[in-house]
């Protein structure tokens, strides 16, 4: 089965929660390694599919997006998987730009791959037909994650009740 994680607020605590709004500052949710380590033992597939629009706007850099990116993934003990000379692991779809942004993170075509738009889950459908054919689920925190799913047909779960936390 493919399982499709949003990040902030769903696999990690979000910074815009934090009080200072320190976008390094973040910790690993309660029951989310445990529960990943179990899908992950039972041979399914997780991706994640977040926004970090802040790059668009100059609050945070790309190197601060991936840096936080593996460091989750890492924490969470699922180990990032990439091609030689890829930003990325290939497990993970992200967003960085918006229309109102700076350049060159405001191409309209770059923006529209964000959530609430469906375009990031049906690249990791894709990317993992052997798994999505098996099932797929988005699991989210935020109405842009539950309207990403609908646009995509897929069925959506909030994080709390996927996590019981």
């Amino acid at each position: 089965m493919l399982y499709l994680f949003d990040l902030d607020g769903t696999l990690i605590s979000g910074y815009m929660d934090n009080f200072d709004r320190d976008y390094d500052t973040w910790d690993i949710l309660p029951g989310r390694k445990a529960m990943l380590n179990r899908l992950l033992m039972r041979g399914d597939t997780m991706c994640v599919i977040t926004n970090q629009r802040g790059v668009a706007f100059g609050y945070v850099t790309v190197d601060q997006v991936h840096t936080k990116i593996y460091t989750a993934l890492r924490k969470l003990g699922i180990a990032p998987v990439r091609s030689s000379g890829d930003p990325l692991p290939e497990q993970v779809y992200v967003c960085l730009s918006d229309v109102a942004g700076q350049p060159p993170w405001n191409h309209p075509d770059d923006a529209a791959r964000g959530k609430p738009e469906a375009s990031m889950i049906l690249e990791a459908i894709m990317d993992h037909p052997d798994a999505a054919q098996l099932g797929v689920l988005m699991v989210g925190d935020r109405p842009e994650d539950e309207e990403a799913a609908r646009r995509a047909n897929v069925p959506f779960r909030w994080a709390r009740i996927f996590f019981g936390a």
